[in-house]
């Protein structure tokens, strides 16, 4: 079951998490979150989608 369900994948092995981490995007800018609504805590709560658009853009 190389490729099948139960494969332990590690995180590291995403550049998706490489990039948020490293507060940057695909394109080596720095990471934009001044458009996103923060709550009362100043959290932002980011839908997948959203999420994306900001590391792939």
């Amino acid at each position: 079951m190389e490729n099948g369900p139960g494969r332990l994948v590690s995180l590291a092995d995403f550049k998706f998490v490489e990039y948020f981490f490293s507060g940057k995007n695909e394109g080596g800018n720095k990471l934009d979150f001044s458009s996103f609504k923060r709550d009362k805590n100043g959290d932002i709560t980011l839908k997948h989608s959203e999420l994306i658009s900001l590391i792939y853009k």
